[in-house]
């Protein structure tokens, strides 16, 4: 699995690629040093909108220019660079806010944790250790695998 590492203007990039599996760092207030230093010590690629930065890192660094502003248009460039599509069953195993992987959350213990609708229409939950989150089954998976047949359709028209 790619391990990646995003700059302060792929936020959103981030977290999708986050949803759909991938491993990736990102932080809003990192300079283009600590991006780059990170992405060293983790053997991590790089993702990033700003040009200069490609320029300086792209023939050092396993890096990846992101040219689109729809993220959806995003997340295809990256599989492109990558030559890699995430696997199904490993969407929605990381938290969407902060990277951490993902633990089921025994579906009583849930109870305490979301709102009582979410509760009573939901079977299975999930949470993240680091930050304290609480996953469930709703409209981010089902754009996400309509996301992942997109992707799937135009990698293989390629």
């Amino acid at each position: 699995m790619p391990r990646l590492a995003a700059d302060c203007m792929l936020g959103k990039l981030a977290k999708w690629l986050r949803i759909l599996g991938l491993d990736t760092l990102y932080s809003n207030t990192w300079d283009e040093g600590e991006l780059l230093a990170m992405a060293r010590a983790e053997e991590r690629v790089i993702l990033t909108r700003d040009t200069r930065f490609f320029r300086k890192i792209s023939g050092s660094e396993r890096a990846i220019f992101i040219e689109n502003d729809s993220f959806r248009d995003q997340i295809q460039e990256v599989i492109s660079g990558l030559n890699f599509i995430p696997p199904e069953e490993r969407s929605f195993t990381r938290c969407s806010l902060c990277n951490h992987p993902l633990l089921d959350l025994p579906r009583e213990e849930a109870q305490a944790r979301v709102p009582e609708y979410v509760f009573r229409t939901q079977e299975h939950f999930a949470f993240c250790s680091r930050c304290g989150r609480t996953y469930w089954s709703g409209t981010h998976q089902k754009m996400a695998k309509e996301m992942r047949e997109e992707i799937l359709f135009l990698s293989a028209s390629e």
